[in-house]
């Protein structure tokens, strides 16, 4: 018989509850606990997500820039659409305000 594989949540109680499928023979069986690879027991630090960011190439390295330098008005700009997603700063703020009237 082909194991089943069912994930679960323990809660605070460290406490699970499973439902079976219907196919499921009754009578004893065995039951094996072990966390997923994505539970971490530490909390999350800065430096653990700026890992993670940087794996995934979503964190900007400014080391390259020299101390210093300004940038022209064309490269502000391009740097202010691609932050925005290619809006104006303006739309995000007004959307931003919508929510909260």
């Amino acid at each position: 018989m082909q194991p089943y594989v069912i994930t679960v949540i323990v809660d605070e109680k460290r406490r699970v509850m499973i439902d079976l499928p219907d196919d499921m023979p009754t009578g004893p069986i065995e039951i094996t606990a072990r966390p997923l690879a994505e539970t971490r027991p530490e909390p999350l630090t800065r430096e653990w997500v700026q890992a993670k960011l940087k794996a995934a190439g979503l964190l900007a390295d400014i080391s390259d820039i020299p101390e210093g330098e300004e940038l022209s008005e064309e490269e502000e700009v391009k740097l202010a659409r691609q932050m925005a997603g290619g809006r104006p700063a303006e739309d995000l703020v007004n959307e931003d305000r919508e929510e909260r009237f």
